[in-house]
């Protein structure tokens, strides 16, 4: 069998397939491996779990023995919140993925690849993947996805709504309440002895990593040309343990206050770098400078 010469891509996938599906956690053959595909309309008996929810109509459904064309190129093209649907007792698996995420935990679910759920995938292994459907139930389009927070806004919102039975975790995007088992600690435990080596040998590496000069001058001129809001320098100001707050007084009257020398000299002088000056300009103005260290 090893001097057999494959010549054909279709024959050399279904090898890959059937040596991957040897893996404890399956029993799938070839023709349900993969078996999921898009649906316009959800089957009777999604239709009724969807609606004793009262959820609203996905954006994108994949139930048993659909169309299977374009799944990872549509998946990956959208970000937004999915559930993972068990149509034999309607338990459910909340989750969100951004752009070019959906088809990874789509895949890590339902066919038991890596980063999927634990107890869908023993789901999956017991019920079998034609009592699962895939859903996803929200879209966020490309411009909403700057803010850190709206993914996971949006998941917690289906959360509390579904209590979902196979989500361990009840708060999106934490690890909070999460507990380990015995055994994974002696796992966890044993991999940290077993790599302490090449650990070592990582951090000795990067300790030994030489730079070029070159890297040196194109992370110099990015750092030159990175933008900081007003906003940010503002927090950057506050909390730095050196920055110096003071009040400048004309009359013995508020003029301005700063949060740092740094803050003044730029309000005086149109240039940050300019520090050194400002008591020296304050003295000639005539402004009396209440200095309040932090």
């Amino acid at each position: 069998m090893r001097s057999l010469l494959i010549t054909s891509p279709m024959i050399t996938l279904t090898i890959k397939i059937v040596k991957y599906a040897t893996n404890e956690y399956l029993n799938y053959d070839f023709n349900t491996l993969m078996s999921l595909g898009f649906v316009t309309i959800p089957s009777d008996t999604l239709t009724k779990i969807l609606s004793s929810h009262n959820l609203p109509k996905p954006a994108y459904i994949l139930e048993y023995g659909a169309n299977k064309g374009g799944i990872k190129k549509t998946l990956n093209s959208i970000s937004g919140v999915y559930i993972c649907i068990n149509l034999f007792n309607s338990n459910m698996y909340v989750g969100s993925a951004s752009l070019a995420g959906m088809y990874r935990r789509f895949r890590g679910h339902l066919y038991l690849a890596k980063g999927g759920s634990i107890l869908v995938n023993r789901a999956v292994k017991k019920y079998g993947i034609k009592n699962f459907a895939f859903i996803v139930i929200e879209t966020v389009s490309a411009d909403k996805l700057n803010c850190k927070n709206t993914l996971l806004t949006l998941e917690q919102k289906y959360m509390d709504l579904l209590k979902p039975i196979y989500n361990i975790l009840k708060t999106a995007g934490s690890v909070m309440n999460l507990k380990w088992t015995l055994k994974s600690k002696e796992k966890f435990r044993l991999s940290i002895i077993n790599n302490k080596d090449r650990i070592s040998k990582f951090k000795a590496l990067q300790l030994c990593k030489k730079v070029s000069e070159e890297t040196k001058e194109l992370m110099r001129k990015a750092a030159l040309n990175r933008i900081v809001s007003e906003e940010t320098r503002l927090k950057m100001s506050k909390n730095n343990a050196k920055s110096v707050k003071f009040t400048a007084y004309i009359n013995n009257t508020v003029f301005k206050q700063f949060t740092s020398i740094a803050d003044a000299a730029d309000f005086f002088f149109q240039d940050r770098t300019k520090r050194s000056k400002i008591k020296t300009a304050f003295f000639f103005l005539f402004f009396w400078l209440n200095i309040l260290y932090f």
